[in-house]
């Protein structure tokens, strides 16, 4: 729930903020795709990282990942049901064959290694300028807001 809870916040914010860009780097924490684990964390995001990935050649990345964080799928049959009742136009064999690709495996991959590179080992992280967060500030959004205004944000209008 957190991750869902940041994605809302996140999104918010960069609607607010006239300097502010989202950059995705998966770090899904399952073992099937994440080598730096020592145990199982959450099963399945993997397969919901890929998916995600994969929508990105459909131009439905954002949807798909948001989707993926509210409805929180588990294994590929549930991510394919939650995809097929999505409102998205989604071509489903298109994103299953996508999905299982090395292309996206290599993605992931890499989005894997860069995190662990810069010490993130847990989500949801965010950073500015090279500082790193991890999880949701005490106080949520205004205390993210603050940290932000704080690194160089500038809202798009007047706060009252």
């Amino acid at each position: 729930p957190m991750c869902n809870i940041f994605n809302m916040m996140i999104h918010k914010l960069a609607k607010e903020f006239q300097n502010v860009r989202i950059e995705h780097h998966s770090l899904p924490l399952d073992k099937e795709c994440n080598k730096y684990l020592p145990s199982e964390f959450h099963r399945g995001s993997c397969t919901m990282a890929r998916y995600a990935e994969a929508a990105y050649n459909q131009g439905k990345f954002w949807e798909v990942n948001s989707l993926f964080f509210e409805k929180r799928p588990y294994g590929e049959e549930s991510v394919i049901k939650v995809l097929e009742e999505s409102k998205f136009d989604i071509d489903i064999d298109r994103i299953k064959k996508d999905a299982n690709t090395k292309a996206v495996d290599d993605v992931i991959k890499k989005d894997i290694d860069y995190a662990f590179s810069k010490n993130q080992f847990g989500t949801p992280t965010m950073s500015i300028n090279d500082e790193f967060r991890m999880g949701i500030p005490k106080g949520g959004y205004p205390a993210l807001k603050k940290w932000v205004i704080e690194r160089g944000g500038k809202p798009k209008h007047k706060f009252f």
